[in-house]
């Protein structure tokens, strides 16, 4: 146990001694107080008054303020306790809030009360110093002086033995806290050394442009003179934004043993500790830390969108204000020569362009680096450095790491990382090597989850529904793929993503069955595209309609109408598709315009259109849905290798369905293109 927790824990107890005292003292004068010339008193009439405990007032909100005509506020004290007085239409009684705390009655104003006195300026709302008069004003026939005295003296031994115990507990339950855990006092931070980082920007993979963008931080420390020449007086603090796992932290690390400088790290979403000002100080003691290298270091903040938020929103917290305030004035830098020498690093998974950000705090970081997924070419040099730390006799020399590579759009390098990790575990516990077999299969349980047979084994009936209903997904996907294609099945290989298609249960997303494609990088889609897209979509429950009728169609279209939707509202709500108004009509409802039925009618009618399209397609396809259906409830599983087959097997059957992906055939090829 440190000496500062130790002095907290004897401070902590020496409080808890001290109040226990004060408490006892208290509770010995509960019988007296009940002695008290005041209880004579009582005896005068008090039911003109109903009495209430202070924090009920709180409920006095909503339609209970329409019944109020006048409010008495008295307040002896500044900062001392209230008593507030209510008079109802409803009721001759008037309602007592008594003892209300200062702070408590002004949240109830601010929250409460202040809207509604300023929407209905005819209450009669007074403010008076004394209790003395109050009767008259809320038209009743004596104060309610006794009323308070009798209440105080009835309450006052039960609450200080009250009291008493809640605090014991409490204080013995934060020594305890204390004790074991210090987290009352210090938010988690660590401390790199540059000489312990074992990172290297070599080792970062596909960012070149990234680490260039960095390393002028370098080039403001090495060439001070130049860079003063231009006004920059010290190196930039720096933003990092991106995807989650593209690199930020492994980088902020790099830098900090390239510049060899000691790296303070701290997660932005967990600076705010249990007491107040927690968040400000936690910053401080940072930048303290930081400070005593002579040489500088860096600061770097994980998790930041909360200290980079706009400060002016209506639901943001005075804490989380107040810590970014605090980021603010310490990241100028002008305090003094040491904190000139402090570098700080912000890092984010969002930029401005995807959620508002403080204008202060972006102007405070002039070095804004926006991190990128990687590209097919530099997940395949990644993949082939991660394989190559696994010793060659555990892999296997046919490995083709450009078809994973191919494959694993979207794949961030910790994702890369995580998969890699994943083939070795298949290949440990199967005792055999890695190869392309164990590679596809990590893939799968990364991109999909863990797959059973179990859970549908014996269910006959489900399992050639749920066959239709993905057959249908496949048989659409195909059809976009002979069309780039124009027909050739020598080139079908590449233009269809399909890697796999499953009648096996995912516990990750509920599924009974799934379609596994091929993750490409993000394109730019066109109207064309989000068509296609949306078809597909649809291809499951069309098929199961055509199949089985429309009233046997099952939900397990849920997610796919979902999907579609989203797709459709982007269309046309966010970019405007099919109209001649080329306005983001999303944005427009954001700030209460209103857009009208008629979108909503241009987007059913759409959707009636591609789900339409999709049955005449899959209706021409009915004998392929059978054969592949047949298979997959034989087997479970049909690889993509396993689909090339079925499909020659079947076009060598049916060649003028082929032939009509022929731009000369074209004109024969039903309407469902």
């Amino acid at each position: 146990m440190s000496p500062l927790m130790k002095k907290l824990l004897g401070l902590t107890l020496g409080i808890a001694i001290g109040v226990t005292a004060y408490c006892a003292v208290i509770s010995l004068t509960d019988e007296p107080v009940e002695q008290q010339p005041a209880a004579e008193v009582v005896a005068q009439p008090t039911s003109s008054y109903e009495v209430h405990p202070a924090d009920e007032i709180f409920q006095m909100k909503g339609d209970k303020l329409k019944d109020l005509q006048q409010v008495v506020l008295v307040s002896g004290d500044m900062f001392g306790d209230r008593q507030v007085l209510m008079r109802r239409i409803s009721s001759p009684t008037v309602l007592l809030y008594h003892s209300l705390s200062y702070e408590a009655w002004g949240q109830y104003q601010t929250l409460i009360l202040k809207t509604w006195l300023k929407d209905n300026p005819k209450i009669d709302y007074r403010v008076t110093s004394s209790l003395s008069g109050v009767g008259k004003m809320m038209g009743v026939s004596h104060d309610p002086n006794t009323v308070i005295a009798k209440q105080t003296a009835k309450s006052a031994g039960k609450y200080a033995w009250t009291l008493l115990g809640t605090l014991l507990t409490v204080v013995l339950f934060v020594a305890i806290f204390v004790y074991f855990t210090g987290s009352m006092t210090s938010n988690k931070q660590e401390m790199a050394n540059p000489k312990d980082i074992q990172d290297d920007l070599d080792d970062l993979v596909g960012i070149n442009d990234i680490k260039e963008e960095v390393l002028q931080i370098e080039q403001m420390i090495l060439d001070k003179k130049l860079f003063a020449e231009h006004g920059i007086v010290k190196p930039h603090n720096m933003l990092f934004t991106g995807p989650a796992g593209c690199g930020k932290t492994a980088l902020a690390r790099c830098l900090a043993k390239r510049l060899n400088m000691p790296l303070y790290y701290a997660s932005g979403a967990t600076l705010e500790t249990s007491y107040v000002g927690g968040g400000p100080k936690t910053l401080r003691r940072l930048l303290n830390s930081a400070m005593k290298h002579k040489d500088g270091a860096i600061i770097f903040l994980d998790e930041a969108e909360g200290l980079l938020g706009a400060r002016d929103k209506a639901n943001r917290h005075r804490s989380e204000n107040d810590t970014s305030n605090a980021l603010l004035s310490m990241t100028d830098g002008v305090n003094s020569k040491k904190a000139k020498k402090v570098i700080w690093i912000l890092a984010s998974n969002f930029d401005e362009t995807k959620t508002p950000m403080d204008k202060a705090m972006l102007r405070r970081f002039q070095h804004k680096v926006n991190f990128r997924l990687p590209n097919q070419e530099e997940r395949l040099e990644l993949l082939e450095r991660l394989l190559g730390k696994c010793e060659s006799k555990n892999v296997d020399p046919d490995v083709n790491l450009g078809q994973l590579a191919m494959i694993s759009g979207g794949m961030s390098p910790a994702d890369l990382n995580t998969l890699m990790n994943r083939a070795s575990l298949i290949a440990i516990k199967e005792k055999i090597r890695i190869s392309q077999d164990v590679l596809i299969r990590a893939y799968e349980r990364e991109a999909v989850g863990l797959t059973d047979r179990a859970t549908t084994k014996g269910m006959d009936v489900a399992r050639r529904t749920i066959a239709v209903h993905e057959a249908g997904h496949f048989i659409v996907k195909l059809h976009h793929a002979l069309v780039k294609t124009k027909g050739h099945l020598r080139g079908l290989s590449d233009a269809l993503d399909t890697l796999k298609i499953s009648t096996e249960s995912v516990s990750k997303i509920g599924a009974l069955g799934f379609v596994l494609n091929r993750q490409k990088d993000v394109p730019l889609s066109s109207f064309n595209d989000y068509k296609e897209a949306i078809i597909q979509l649809y291809g499951g429950m069309a098929n199961e309609e055509i199949i089985f009728g429309s009233d046997a169609v099952t939900a397990g279209a849920r997610d796919d109408i979902s999907r579609a939707t989203e797709l459709l509202d982007m269309m046309y709500n966010d970019v405007g598709y099919r109209s001649e108004v080329k306005l983001n009509f999303k944005k427009l409802q954001q700030v209460g315009v209103e857009v009208g039925s008629s979108r909503l009618t241009e987007i059913s009618d759409q959707s009636a259109q591609l789900y339409s399209q999709a049955i005449g397609l899959l209706e021409t396809y009915q004998d392929l849905t059978w054969v592949i259906a047949h298979r997959l409830v034989n087997d479970y599983v049909l690889t993509h290798a396993q689909l090339l087959v079925i499909i020659d097997e079947y076009f060598q059957a049916n060649p003028e369905r082929l032939a009509a992906y022929a731009p000369s055939q074209r004109v024969n090829q039903p309407q469902y293109a």
